[in-house]
């Protein structure tokens, strides 16, 4: 009987410790550009300019523009917006787009530009 009641009494404690655990804290939410990284967003223009970027965690971009000349920046979300802020020699500019997240390599949507022209976006596998 001494035996039963202490099992009983233990349980009870563990019962206890268990539920005064605070809980888990959420997870954090999944990063809406996950699937661009290590890989490049191609972005045709209605006549068929195309430009490319490549978005890095590290929160860097590189754009290769459609005279193939290629520029380097930063990007980052600024509510709805995707902003990326170019580097470059006597000036910088930073330019908004809607941004549409949680896009993945196959991908492909329209969007405007930041010019607020229509665009067809789409993310290839791997960098070109």
């Amino acid at each position: 009987m001494k035996r039963a009641t202490s099992l009983i009494i233990s349980l009870v404690i563990a019962a206890g410790a268990w539920a005064s655990t605070p809980p888990l804290p959420p997870a954090p939410p999944a990063d809406p550009m996950k699937g661009r990284y290590g890989n490049t967003q191609v972005m045709t223009e209605k006549d068929g300019r195309v430009m490319k970027a490549r978005f890095n965690p590290d929160k860097t971009v590189e754009l290769t523009r459609p005279d193939g000349e290629t520029m380097k920046g930063e990007w980052v979300l600024e509510g709805d917006q995707l902003c990326i802020k170019m580097s470059m020699p006597l000036m910088s500019m930073k330019r908004c787009m809607p941004f549409v997240p949680h896009k993945k390599p196959g991908d492909t949507w329209t969007q405007k530009n930041p010019q607020g022209e229509e665009v067809t976006a789409t993310i290839v596998e791997g960098r070109s």
